[in-house]
Protein backbone atom coordinates (compact mmCIF):
# COMPACT_ATOMS: atom_id res chain seq x y z
CA UNK A 1 0.00 0.00 0.00
CA UNK A 2 1.60 3.49 -1.06
CA UNK A 3 1.03 6.32 1.42
CA UNK A 4 -1.40 8.02 -0.86
CA UNK A 5 -4.47 6.68 -3.26
CA UNK A 6 -2.90 6.81 -6.32
CA UNK A 7 -0.90 5.27 -8.80
CA UNK A 8 0.06 4.52 -12.61
CA UNK A 9 -1.24 1.84 -14.52
CA UNK A 10 0.81 1.32 -17.86
CA UNK A 11 0.46 -1.46 -20.56
CA UNK A 12 1.69 -2.53 -23.63
CA UNK A 13 -0.47 -4.05 -26.04
CA UNK A 14 -0.22 -5.82 -29.57
CA UNK A 15 -3.90 -4.80 -30.02
CA UNK A 16 -4.69 -1.45 -32.04
CA UNK A 17 -5.72 0.91 -30.44
CA UNK A 18 -8.78 1.53 -32.02
CA UNK A 19 -9.79 -1.85 -31.04
CA UNK A 20 -8.93 -1.18 -27.16
CA UNK A 21 -10.81 2.04 -28.07
CA UNK A 22 -14.24 0.07 -29.49
CA UNK A 23 -13.79 -2.46 -26.42
CA UNK A 24 -13.63 0.37 -23.93
CA UNK A 25 -16.81 1.37 -25.36
CA UNK A 26 -18.49 -1.56 -25.73
CA UNK A 27 -18.03 -2.39 -21.88
CA UNK A 28 -18.98 0.64 -20.92
CA UNK A 29 -22.15 2.68 -19.79
CA UNK A 30 -22.47 6.70 -20.16
CA UNK A 31 -22.43 8.35 -16.64
CA UNK A 32 -25.83 9.22 -15.82
CA UNK A 33 -24.83 10.38 -12.46
CA UNK A 34 -27.51 10.84 -9.95
CA UNK A 35 -27.63 11.47 -5.96
CA UNK A 36 -30.94 8.75 -5.53
CA UNK A 37 -30.45 6.01 -8.03
CA UNK A 38 -27.65 3.78 -9.33
CA UNK A 39 -27.21 2.58 -12.39
CA UNK A 40 -28.08 -1.11 -13.43
CA UNK A 41 -25.80 -2.08 -16.06
CA UNK A 42 -24.14 -5.25 -17.06
CA UNK A 43 -21.07 -3.29 -18.44
CA UNK A 44 -18.02 -3.47 -16.43
CA UNK A 45 -17.25 0.54 -16.48
CA UNK A 46 -19.05 3.66 -15.79
CA UNK A 47 -17.67 6.05 -18.81
CA UNK A 48 -17.31 9.93 -18.05
CA UNK A 49 -15.70 10.39 -21.87
CA UNK A 50 -14.13 8.53 -24.29
CA UNK A 51 -12.31 9.87 -27.32
CA UNK A 52 -9.33 8.53 -29.71
CA UNK A 53 -6.72 8.76 -27.06
CA UNK A 54 -8.31 10.00 -23.84
CA UNK A 55 -10.72 8.43 -21.59
CA UNK A 56 -12.27 8.90 -17.88
CA UNK A 57 -13.55 5.82 -16.28
CA UNK A 58 -14.95 4.56 -13.11
CA UNK A 59 -15.55 1.04 -12.16
CA UNK A 60 -19.45 0.00 -12.54
CA UNK A 61 -21.19 -0.75 -8.85
CA UNK A 62 -24.73 -1.23 -7.46
CA UNK A 63 -24.02 0.22 -4.64
CA UNK A 64 -23.08 3.84 -2.50
CA UNK A 65 -19.34 4.26 -3.02
CA UNK A 66 -17.46 7.51 -1.96
CA UNK A 67 -14.04 5.87 -2.20
CA UNK A 68 -14.34 4.48 -6.02
CA UNK A 69 -11.08 5.35 -7.67
CA UNK A 70 -11.33 7.23 -11.38
CA UNK A 71 -9.16 6.15 -13.99
CA UNK A 72 -7.55 8.53 -16.20
CA UNK A 73 -6.37 7.34 -19.16
CA UNK A 74 -4.33 7.79 -22.47
CA UNK A 75 -3.83 5.45 -25.68
CA UNK A 76 -0.74 5.72 -27.97
CA UNK A 77 -0.21 3.82 -30.50
CA UNK A 78 3.34 3.66 -31.84
CA UNK A 79 5.06 1.18 -34.15
CA UNK A 80 2.16 -1.08 -34.08
CA UNK A 81 2.14 -1.21 -29.97
CA UNK A 82 -0.27 0.40 -28.15
CA UNK A 83 0.96 2.06 -24.65
CA UNK A 84 -1.81 2.95 -22.34
CA UNK A 85 -1.16 4.81 -19.40
CA UNK A 86 -3.59 5.33 -17.13
CA UNK A 87 -3.19 7.43 -13.89
CA UNK A 88 -6.24 6.04 -11.09
CA UNK A 89 -6.76 8.69 -8.52
CA UNK A 90 -9.97 9.57 -5.44
CA UNK A 91 -12.61 11.55 -6.41
CA UNK A 92 -11.60 15.60 -6.17
CA UNK A 93 -14.66 16.20 -3.86
CA UNK A 94 -12.90 13.11 -1.97
CA UNK A 95 -9.89 14.76 -2.11
CA UNK A 96 -11.09 18.42 -0.89
CA UNK A 97 -12.76 16.75 2.23
CA UNK A 98 -9.68 14.95 3.09
CA UNK A 99 -7.94 18.40 3.29
CA UNK A 100 -10.66 19.75 4.87
CA UNK A 101 -10.55 17.01 7.53
CA UNK A 102 -7.29 16.53 7.88
CA UNK A 103 -6.08 19.72 8.26
CA UNK A 104 -7.69 20.71 11.62
CA UNK A 105 -6.93 17.74 13.17
CA UNK A 106 -3.32 17.81 12.74
CA UNK A 107 -1.99 21.34 13.61
CA UNK A 108 -4.77 20.47 16.92
CA UNK A 109 -2.31 17.60 17.66
CA UNK A 110 0.58 19.52 16.73
CA UNK A 111 -0.51 22.43 19.28
CA UNK A 112 -1.78 19.65 22.25
CA UNK A 113 1.71 18.48 21.84
CA UNK A 114 3.13 21.69 23.57
CA UNK A 115 0.53 22.29 26.28
CA UNK A 116 1.39 21.18 29.54
CA UNK A 117 -2.26 21.19 30.98
CA UNK A 118 -4.12 18.65 28.03
CA UNK A 119 -4.07 15.07 29.08
CA UNK A 120 -2.48 11.76 27.40
CA UNK A 121 -5.50 10.14 26.21
CA UNK A 122 -7.26 13.34 24.39
CA UNK A 123 -4.02 13.97 22.75
CA UNK A 124 -4.31 9.90 22.04
CA UNK A 125 -7.88 10.65 20.88
CA UNK A 126 -6.58 13.44 17.92
CA UNK A 127 -4.16 11.23 17.03
CA UNK A 128 -6.53 8.52 16.53
CA UNK A 129 -8.91 10.69 14.15
CA UNK A 130 -6.24 11.36 12.05
CA UNK A 131 -4.75 7.65 11.98
CA UNK A 132 -8.44 6.25 11.77
CA UNK A 133 -9.65 8.36 8.71
CA UNK A 134 -6.15 7.82 7.22
CA UNK A 135 -6.71 4.04 7.28
CA UNK A 136 -10.39 4.57 6.35
CA UNK A 137 -9.22 6.56 3.13
CA UNK A 138 -6.36 3.86 2.63
CA UNK A 139 -8.10 0.98 2.76
CA UNK A 140 -11.68 1.85 1.28
CA UNK A 141 -9.32 3.22 -2.05
CA UNK A 142 -7.26 0.15 -2.61
CA UNK A 143 -9.93 -2.18 -1.90
CA UNK A 144 -11.27 -1.01 -5.11
CA UNK A 145 -8.29 -0.19 -6.87
CA UNK A 146 -7.70 -4.06 -6.92
CA UNK A 147 -10.70 -4.10 -8.55
CA UNK A 148 -10.18 -1.54 -10.98
CA UNK A 149 -6.89 -3.45 -11.81
CA UNK A 150 -8.14 -6.70 -12.64
CA UNK A 151 -10.91 -5.28 -15.35
CA UNK A 152 -8.09 -3.32 -17.08
CA UNK A 153 -6.12 -6.29 -17.17
CA UNK A 154 -9.00 -8.02 -18.56
CA UNK A 155 -9.70 -5.19 -21.14
CA UNK A 156 -6.27 -4.51 -21.92
CA UNK A 157 -5.08 -8.35 -22.26
CA UNK A 158 -3.57 -9.55 -25.67
CA UNK A 159 -6.03 -12.69 -25.58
Amino acid sequence: MKLIPYFVYKKISDRRRDEIIQFLKSNSTADDYSLFTHQKTNNLLISRMITDNNFIVRRNINYRNSFLPIALGRIIEINNKTYINISVRMHWLIIIFSTIWFTPLFFAFIALLYIDTVSIEFILGVFGLIIGGYLLIQVSFWFEAQKLIKIFDKIFSDN
